[in-house]
């Protein structure tokens, strides 16, 4: 009835799962006059309060997008991010819906070092770290000796910042092998 939205005990962070004996839970109820409630042979409530989830890979995805256009970098996919902290999956409130929205924004435009708050429905997200444009590059997958005979298994295509770059650095696998 109307006593069904009487809050007896804080709810579980964004995401998570809480567990509580149902004696705890009828002991609450007796100040409100809450009585005679049927367990139905109950020990413990598990409540799990709904979170709208952004994976660390949006979130990286939406730095380069900064990134891009705050560096002038074509491509999203031309950007190179070096984080300061690794990043983990964030919990929003359901009703957020929204695009994760960048509140802040400072980016040094020689080095790429840049520093980001997010709005969230909780705290504001800081992420820093450095973002560079970015080529491809033939990267060695295994330690090669000098004067070593390269297969095709031995290198692989990665996206390299223009910083790590030298001239004659080979884009092409076929031309490495």
């Amino acid at each position: 009835g109307e006593k069904a939205q009487i809050a007896v005990f804080r709810a579980p962070d964004l995401g998570e799962t809480g567990n509580v004996p149902v004696a705890r839970v009828l002991e609450a109820l007796r100040p409100h006059d809450v009585v005679g409630v049927d367990t139905a042979g109950l020990t413990e409530l598990s409540v799990t309060r709904a979170s709208r989830v952004i994976g660390s890979t949006e979130i990286r995805g939406r730095i380069a997008e900064i990134m891009a256009e705050r560096l002038r970098i074509t491509g999203v996919n031309n950007v190179a991010l070096t984080l300061d902290v690794s990043l983990s999956a964030i919990h929003l409130d359901p009703s957020d819906s929204g695009p994760l929205a960048a509140i802040r924004v400072n980016v040094d435009p020689r080095g790429g070092r840049f520093d980001i708050v997010f709005r969230t429905s909780g705290a504001p997200l800081r992420i820093t770290g450095i973002a560079a444009e970015a080529f491809d590059a033939v990267v060695a997958t295994r330690s090669l000796a000098r004067g070593e005979v390269l297969r095709s298994g031995d290198v692989v295509i990665e996206k390299r910042p223009k910083t790590e770059m030298q001239s004659e650095n080979l884009r092409d696998l076929s031309a490495a092998v």
